[in-house]
């Protein structure tokens, strides 16, 4: 759907590779509302390719140059290209920058169009790995957005003048028949703990609003299927306004929660469960104290345990986030909570491995500096169908350290001994935390994180 047609026109591009699962981009159908309000012209495009599943990488990759291709062409209409990296609902950025790096570079070659590029990923190169802004854009970006996303991407072409500070997103303006028929919606991003495994309190402010309240329920169908995707409500002060207004618009929705936050407030749960709350996805990672301690985790295994009744007694399904593989954790450790899991027989389970910062790697790793090179980090693409990632990580394991998921995802593809030569020093291989993913996990952990959303609303 393109806004309407003034002097001015931006190309939205939004390059996440999704099979179909990943619900409609959110910062771009926000930035598209705003650039319509402001009469600037428009058009969205994106790399949705349900096809790509169970097919070879060179399927995938022709699948991908079609896509690049089909920019080329259409870029020629506008004066200004935006490419976000990020969907808003990830709590750590799709590894996608090579192509956005192929996307620039293909528009480039064929017209000296200005390219923007902004999003999650961008601020996790810039506040969390420390790129500059030159590293960034390499040679065919010429501006970079870092920060809140709809704020300073209209920042950029209004300039001085007046642009709404809150808006509706824009869904009308993607193809329904390829999207899930559920919805991400967004209030704020950022979290104002400090886990050191999640991205979520580093690549943006603490508590930053991307939208009113108002403007957050109106885009919300009555009786429709969300996932709030921000990472804590509960604390909320308009907790209890929120939850009013999702009862009157009688949704089904399923949130984020911190276990702390459920044990501190029964009554709240007890409201989300009459609000039309139908799951919980809660960070458990492992029942080990030192581990949730060393790592700012901010809870006891009793927690855990009594977090899990209280969603019991109000009838919420809960998914439960894993992580194995953290630095000083021990494989007995590990299968204890594989273990707990198996036992616990929640609703559904997010497995990841332990993903330290990019920098630190030869310090920590079996891993010799030269092959730490950040040209690597934007050279490799990652953002592939489960099905490709075994051909990819084989050319370099060290890899499987840059996606909390790859090994997980991957279990089908990829062979303990692809991860022998990787581990930390004086504790663990990778290749031994392959071999009890591959002895321990039932079939149906072993998803696209994304469909876990599918079962959410079961």
């Amino acid at each position: 759907m393109k806004g309407k047609q003034m002097n001015l026109k931006v190309l939205l591009i939004d390059p996440v590779y999704n099979p179909g699962s990943i619900p409609k981009n959110i910062p771009l159908s926000s930035i598209a509302t705003g650039l319509l309000n402001c009469n600037i012209g428009f058009k969205v495009i994106d790399f949705i390719r349900p096809d790509c599943e169970q097919q070879d990488l060179q399927y995938f990759i022709e699948a991908e140059n079609c896509f690049i291709k089909s920019i080329e062409e259409i870029a020629e209409e506008f004066d200004y290209v935006y490419i976000t990296t990020g969907t808003g609902c990830e709590l750590k950025p799709y590894p996608l920058f090579p192509r956005v790096q192929k996307i620039a570079k293909a528009i480039k070659q064929r017209r000296s169009i200005p390219i923007i590029v902004g999003g999650a990923l961008i601020n996790l190169y810039s506040k969390v790995y420390g790129l500059s802004e030159i590293d960034i854009k390499g040679n065919y970006v010429d501006y970079i957005i870092v920060g809140n996303e709809y704020q300073n991407v209209m920042k950029f072409f209004m300039k001085d003048r007046n642009f709404p500070a809150s808006v509706i997103p824009s869904w009308e303006i993607w193809e329904n028949k390829y999207y899930p028929d559920y919805q991400s919606v967004q209030y704020r991003v950022g979290c104002p703990f400090s886990c050191d495994f999640c991205f979520e309190g580093k690549i943006y402010d603490r508590a930053n609003n991307t939208t009113s309240l108002s403007d957050f329920v109106a885009a919300i169908p009555n009786g429709g299927r969300i996932i709030i995707e921000d990472s804590v409500i509960i604390s909320n002060d308009d907790f209890e306004e929120m939850m009013d207004r999702l009862c009157a618009k009688k949704v089904q929705f399923a949130a984020y929660a911190r276990i702390s936050e459920i044990v501190s407030n029964p009554k709240k749960i007890e409201k989300m469960h009459l609000s039309g709350c139908k799951a919980l996805i809660i960070g458990i990672e492992t029942l080990d104290y030192n581990i949730l301690h060393q790592h700012n985790k901010g809870i006891v295994s009793k927690q855990t345990l009594d977090a899990l009744s209280i969603l019991k007694d109000n009838s919420i399904a809960v998914q439960g986030c894993f992580m194995l593989g953290f630095p000083g954790d021990t494989l007995n450790n590990m299968e204890k909570t594989i273990q707990f899991a198996i036992d616990e027989k929640l609703n559904g389970y997010r497995w990841h491995i332990y993903q330290p910062n990019f920098f630190n790697l030869p310090s920590q790793l079996y891993l010799p500096k030269e092959k730490n090179g950040i040209a690597h980090l934007f050279d490799i693409q990652l953002n592939v169908p489960d099905c490709c990632l075994g051909e990819i990580i084989k050319t370099m394991p060290v890899f499987a350290k840059m996606d909390e998921h790859f090994m997980i995802r991957a279990k089908k593809y990829i062979g303990a001994d692809v991860f022998s030569e990787i581990g930390y020093k004086e504790s663990f291989r990778y290749s031994e935390i392959k071999e009890l993913i591959d002895r321990m996990f039932l079939p149906q952990w072993i998803l696209n994180e994304e469909k876990l959303y599918k079962e959410l609303f079961v």
